[in-house]
């Protein structure tokens, strides 16, 4: 009994010692940051993020910042979009119908998540 207590416990001590170095990230939702110079520029970068390992998991749309910091993350599938927020009505909306088409080829239901949001931002 005494050889497994000390088996067991050195075994502990090397998971504590383990665990304590690893360090474990999430992404959290955000909503890009739309400026006046984006208006006139006519488009933004959209970022989204899925488990990888789960195809039912909610995708998530993040900031650059943390799209970059998970851009070496297995644990993540990437997309970023470009999407049009002004010009005219027509061309945003079928503009951003073929960027997310497009990506939803890479990131599978992110067509469904923004198909009633095409004019998401949009200023005339």
């Amino acid at each position: 009994m005494i050889i497994i207590y000390r088996t067991h416990k050195k075994l502990i001590e090397i998971y504590n010692k383990i665990a304590s170095n690893t360090k474990f990230s999430f992404a959290i939702d955000a909503l890009p940051v739309i400026r006046k110079i984006d208006y006139g520029i006519s488009y933004i970068k959209r970022y989204f993020l899925r488990q990888t390992n789960n195809k039912t998991a909610r995708i998530m749309e993040v900031d650059k910042k943390q799209w970059l910091k998970f851009s070496s993350d297995p644990f993540y599938l990437k997309i970023s979009l470009r999407w049009k927020i002004s010009g005219r009505r027509d061309v945003v909306f079928n503009s951003n119908l073929k960027s997310l088409t497009e990506a939803n080829k890479q990131l599978p239901g992110l067509l469904h998540k923004l198909e009633n949001n095409l004019m998401q931002f949009y200023k005339p």
